[in-house]
């Protein structure tokens, strides 16, 4: 009956867009694929929403409101009832959706469904409390969306307390801190929904009275559980400045997790040592490297090493592709101190090169699979590939040029890697930023002229048509727009 009910209520549009949605999901779910999955996870805490929000307004808006207000029964138990309904039946499809992911290895923590939970649970409230407000029960469905669209943006990255999808985008570890706050604010919003709803009736004085205890009692209690037991999983939080030294490289840390200081602290030494190894100890280089969360308040002028923090918990620990690879973070912190050059394009996929080409068999023999939390994917065939097919096209697509850079220095190195390392240690001397003229100069101390134009001349008509492609686009929009 209660199902019956709820489908009644909905609109012939929402009830398509939520059996549109559950069927994706199961989808996505036999398919085991993992990709969709962690964005359909993030959406499926919009369901409750679709069930809860219009619990007054919709009768507001089609003005038979007469039918549930005249009743004896208080309107707040009016609205508890429809509210509590319609959660229970979203968050059970919630529960079977989950455990069919569990079943199917796609989720192995039952803490992503309690964060799910949670953060469907306050999206159905604010959806409820804005529905109230307003009478529209577009604007019930419409703001709990624009927050998980904002989450799934990443406008609160850095803000990971109050974000809505932290717990969901994160791996390995968990914030407590965040389910605990979002908790919190569900029962404000409980209170306050209960407090709208219940003018002119008795209820309501004795609700200001009852909420303010149940939020000082929640909030007191909560934060003893956090301070005892939870506050120290958030290693992001200690300020404790630490070091660690592996073979010849010293590694500064603080909000960061020591079993992560020492698989980064190793990370570093390899690559710091093999690319000395290269460059014949670059006058720029150290073996010091510092780490922790939030770098904008570092100073980097100030720091005798390499800064290789991170910005946000997504990027250090996601299971999306802005993961950060720690190796070629490294990698590319070290080697943008000692490549000064003015072409963007050629510097970064100089670095790549040096990454795959070098520091990436170094990893592989001295430390193996296990390098970071999950173990790492040492593939980097396809950029080989790519060199190797560059010099075969006669028509160039938007991202050329990135294959053009990289392969004049896999060219080089094809036929002199010697040279290859006399000639990038003298560019790296450079105090100046390099314009390519200079780049190509140099180059043709070490290698014959013919084969520094010809594969220079192949980056410049990969590089035109990458313009070529970015104009047309700039091109376009202007015409929509003057249209």
């Amino acid at each position: 009956m209660l199902i019956k009910y709820h489908i009644k209520q909905q609109s012939k549009l929402i009830l398509g867009i939520i059996a549109a949605f559950l069927v994706l999901n199961v989808y996505t779910i036999l398919s085991k694929d993992e990709i969709t999955w962690s964005s359909t996870v993030i959406i499926l805490t919009l369901l409750p929403t679709f069930f809860t929000a219009h619990s007054f307004s919709k009768e507001l808006e089609e003005k038979t409101e007469f039918l549930i207000f005249t009743s004896k029964t208080p309107k707040y138990k009016l609205l508890i009832q429809k509210y509590i309904s319609g959660w229970i039946i979203s968050e059970i499809l919630i529960f079977i959706t989950y455990i069919m992911a569990f079943g199917v290895g796609l989720e192995n923590s039952m803490i992503d469904l309690l964060a799910v939970v949670i953060y469907s649970t306050f999206l159905s409230l604010v959806g409820l409390f804005c529905s109230n407000i307003f009478k529209k029960t577009l604007i019930g469905y419409g703001v709990p969306l624009l927050l998980v669209v904002s989450g799934m943006l990443g406008l609160l990255k850095k803000y990971p307390n109050i974000s809505l999808v932290i717990n969901l985008q994160l791996e390995s570890i968990v914030v407590w801190s965040n389910l605990i706050i979002i908790t919190l604010f569900c029962i404000l919003f409980i209170i306050i929904n209960l407090w709208l709803v219940s003018k002119g009736e008795n209820f309501r004085k004795k609700l200001t009275v009852i909420g303010i205890i149940v939020v000082f009692v929640t909030a007191s209690a909560s934060n003893y559980v956090y301070a005892s037991n939870l506050k120290k999983q958030e290693f992001w939080k200690n300020d404790t400045i630490k070091t660690i030294k592996y073979g010849n490289s010293t590694l500064v840390y603080k909000q960061f997790k020591d079993e992560y200081a020492n698989k980064l602290s190793r990370i570093c030494d390899v690559t710091v040592n093999k690319i000395n190894d290269l460059f014949e100890k670059n006058k720029y280089s150290t073996n010091k490297f510092y780490v922790w969360y939030n770098s904008e308040n570092i100073r980097r002028k100030d720091l005798d090493g390499y800064d290789v923090s991170f910005r946000s918990l997504i990027e250090f620990n996601s299971g999306y592709s802005s993961e950060i690879n720690w190796p070629e973070k490294v990698n590319d912190e070290i080697l943008n101190h000692m490549i000064n050059f003015k072409d963007k394009s050629i510097k970064k996929y100089w670095i790549q090169y040096i990454f795959t080409a070098y520091i990436q068999p170094e990893l592989k023999d001295k430390i193996g699979e296990n390098i970071w939390i999950h173990p790492y994917d040492y593939n980097n065939k396809w950029l080989i590939d790519e060199m190797k097919e560059i010099n075969k096209k006669k028509k160039f697509n938007y991202w050329d040029n990135t294959i053009a850079a990289a392969n004049i220095l896999y060219e080089f190195d094809k036929y002199n890697h010697e040279k290859t390392f006399h000639m990038l240690k003298e560019l790296s001397y450079s105090k100046v930023s390099l314009d390519n003229k200079n780049i190509e100069k140099v180059c043709k101390k070490y290698f014959p002229k013919e084969k520094v134009d010809k594969v220079f001349t192949l980056y410049y008509k990969a590089k035109k048509a990458h313009e070529g492609y970015s104009t047309n686009k700039r091109v376009r929009a202007d015409e929509k727009q003057d249209n």
